[in-house]
């Protein structure tokens, strides 16, 4: 394992080394391709004006890690890529994989299309933003892996993901069709997501066994999203436990025919909505209001007084354990009492 480091104000030996001497573009960086296990610190503060074209693998399991920092390696700040000109911000090569992208930010205002563009497995995106792109935040393929990213101002999906895609902690708004829009098999849990065009959760399943799961979410329609959340289940599979969808016009809708899916929902909150559920064989729901602590400012935990407090079930769809609904558990949800989000 290596550690090398991207700085676009450095002026040294541009060898990747630390200071002076780090890589002063991408395209050095992939001149001189990382091997698995390599960490490479990238440097915020002055917005990168290039794309990250991404064309050397990981190993299997074993992931080169690219991760933003301000001052200093490991700080948690984040660097800005935001080219002037040209597609994308960021593409991954076909076949590329096992990457691992930490605290960086796809500003996408100034290309043609997608913010970032993946065509294979790429890998686990933590800390990461999809911004403003003229198509989708993120276009991804199959079994990515998403935790406390965001998507905001795209024209298109926020997260447009293929199969088996897992998003945790994550949030989308305000982009011109769906929020987070995943295919076959995908999960979505502890996400928030308003105020997008068309939906603003959508997650449909595979084959037989493959769920679309959504655990402990949030939309917020804003009055004008078509639908909160909309999950087509396989057989036998939950669809969702724990939801809030909130003013939109569609509330938690099951994509998939009742008779032939046994899909159900359990402990989920609908309320504002034109219509709250929508064939979904659904248990102990609640239909009042969620009561945000400020939803006006984007913050959905949930106040003392909500009903959602104290109302959720477990992991396996248990009513009565404790739990809270919606994205973000209060000190004293469950038995186990812990802070989730």
């Amino acid at each position: 394992m290596a550690t090398y480091y991207v700085d676009n104000t450095a002026t040294g030996a541009n060898n990747g080394g630390a200071g002076n001497d780090a890589w002063q573009t991408f395209a050095s960086m992939m001149s001189n391709p990382p091997a698995s296990h390599d960490v490479i610190y990238v440097k915020g503060g002055t917005d990168y004006d290039e794309p990250l074209n991404i064309t050397v693998n990981g190993g299997y399991s074993e992931y080169i890690l690219l991760e933003g920092y301000t001052t200093t390696p490991g700080d948690g700040g984040k660097a800005t890529i935001a080219p002037s000109s040209g597609t994308n911000c960021c593409t991954f090569a076909s076949g590329i994989s096992n990457w691992q992208l930490k605290n960086l930010v796809f500003d996408a205002i100034n290309v043609s299309d997608d913010a970032v563009v993946i065509l294979d497995r790429a890998g686990f995106f933590v800390n990461c933003e999809f911004n403003n792109s003229a198509g989708a935040g993120i276009d991804a393929g199959a079994v990515q892996t998403f935790v406390r990213c965001s998507a905001s101002g795209n024209a298109g999906h926020g997260f447009d993901c293929g199969s088996n895609t897992t998003m945790i902690f994550c949030s989308a708004d305000t982009n011109g069709a769906d929020g987070i829009h995943i295919q076959d098999g995908g999960q979505c849990h502890y996400c928030v997501a308003w105020g997008n065009t068309s939906y603003n959760i959508y997650i449909q399943s595979g084959g037989y066994g493959t769920a679309a799961v959504s655990v402990g979410s949030v939309t917020d329609g804003d009055s004008s999203t078509t639908t909160g959340m909309w999950l087509r289940p396989n057989a036998n599979c939950t669809v969702g436990i724990n939801n809030i969808n909130y003013d939109n016009t569609n509330g938690l809708e099951n994509g998939g025919a009742i008779s032939s899916n046994g899909a159900h929902g359990e402990c989920n909150l609908s309320y504002g909505n034109t219509t709250n559920f929508v064939t979904l064989e659904a248990e102990t729901d609640i239909t009042s209001a969620p009561d945000f602590v400020d939803e006006v400012n984007g913050d959905y935990r949930l106040s003392d007084n909500s009903s959602a407090r104290n109302a959720g079930a477990d992991a396996r769809g248990t009513s009565g354990s404790g739990m809270d609904i919606g994205a973000y558990q209060s000190i004293d949800a469950g038995t186990r009492k812990i802070i989730i989000g």
